[in-house]
């Protein structure tokens, strides 16, 4: 058992190396000198539900942009209607080109019909806090490159709680650990995209990563190599998102295509990593548990401390990325086993000639 609780150790330090700390958007009192032309374009595809939650959070910003473009990817619901009766410039696919994926096409017409300097891109199922647009107009100005915002999680229904551990493991999934300077991250977050008009054009946009279906991932490779800089920062204060609201089996497919897709897209050292730390918080609870039932006190002792350890760094993780309750902390133990379940379901379907249905389409 010692060494078991040296690995404890070892794998709990691991968890503070490899933890995501990005910073929040920045927040002045008064607005820059000079604004760009800003245009926001948001892909849809039957988000009749998320829609008026995003557009009525822009009505209500202290900094308004220049125009709302909806791209309406041939929608099977009231996409349309919806974005017309809160005020913005709706565009109707008339269906995908060939070799081009929904999202790509959607970001790219609606970036094609856009007079502005400054691009946004936000999903549809995202909204803002009342000063969210200008925190990252300003982020995005006080530095070079592109932005990228991984979006607070707004927790409102019990079953939202197990998407804690998914949540970390896309941030970690962003990361290489180096210690070299100007080390740019892996890759950006699918959510929402800053961009100025002149990069956009310079890198090719959603155009040279048409047939992505992690399209966040590839435009962050084409950007590096273009030598645009890739800033990633948390949305907390700024921008939130509401995920798979709708229930159990919503949460579990979209978390299963989210896997599915980008199982290959961390960096190996961090993969080992991230075993490592996930190791450890298993076997704690479980040597925890064990103490228990052996009447050990001082593994009682030792493993009472280690877990409490884990739940601090959960707690301090957890509050970065999401409004998750105390008790998604306390009692983590459930709530990873759901992760792993999900998680070897998606390394699953990664095996062999798989397709996914989403929001009505098969991706393959």
């Amino acid at each position: 058992m010692i060494w078991f609780a040296l690995a404890a150790l070892i794998f709990l330090f691991i968890g503070f190396l490899i933890l995501s700390r990005l910073p929040v958007c920045a927040a002045k009192e008064e607005f820059p000198p000079s604004i760009p032309g800003i245009s926001l374009i948001i892909p849809a595809r039957n988000e009749e539900r998320n829609l008026p939650r995003l557009l009525g959070s822009l009505k209500t910003q202290t900094l308004l942009p220049d125009e709302i473009i909806v791209f309406d990817d041939n929608s099977e619901d009231t996409t349309a209607r919806v974005a017309e009766e809160y005020g913005a410039q709706v565009i109707t696919s008339s269906g995908l080109a060939k070799g081009w994926l929904g999202k790509p096409w959607s970001c790219y017409q609606g970036a094609r019909k856009a007079n502005g300097d400054l691009f946004i891109f936000l999903d549809a199922d995202t909204f803002l806090e009342s000063d969210g647009l200008k925190r990252m107009v300003e982020t995005y100005m006080a530095g070079s490159g592109v932005i990228s915002i991984s979006p607070y999680h707004k927790i409102q229904r019990f079953h939202e709680v197990f998407s804690a551990f998914f949540n970390l493991m896309q941030l970690i999934g962003m990361r290489d650990i180096s210690f070299s300077k100007g080390r740019q991250p892996k890759g950006m977050f699918g959510p929402c995209l800053i961009i100025s008009r002149e990069d956009y054009i310079t890198s090719g946009g959603h155009k040279a990563v048409r047939g992505e279906v992690l399209e966040h991932y590839a435009l962050a490779d084409i950007l590096k190599n273009h030598g645009i800089p890739i800033r990633l920062f948390s949305g907390k204060g700024s921008l939130n998102v509401r995920m798979y609201s709708e229930g159990w089996k919503e949460l579990i497919q979209g978390w299963t295509k989210s896997f599915t897709l980008g199982a290959g897209q961390t960096p190996p050292r961090m993969m080992r990593l991230s075993v490592m730390w996930i190791s450890g918080l298993l076997i704690t609870p479980f040597f925890l548990i064990f103490s228990l039932f052996s009447h050990s006190t001082v593994g009682i002792l030792f493993w009472s401390i280690i877990y409490i350890l884990y739940i601090f760094q959960l707690f301090t993780q957890f509050l970065r990325v999401g409004n998750f309750p105390l008790w998604s902390v306390v009692f983590y133990p459930v709530i990873l086993i759901f992760f792993l379940a999900i998680f070897s379901w998606a390394l699953y379907r990664n095996i062999g000639d798989k397709r996914i249905s989403w929001k009505g389409r098969n991706i393959h």
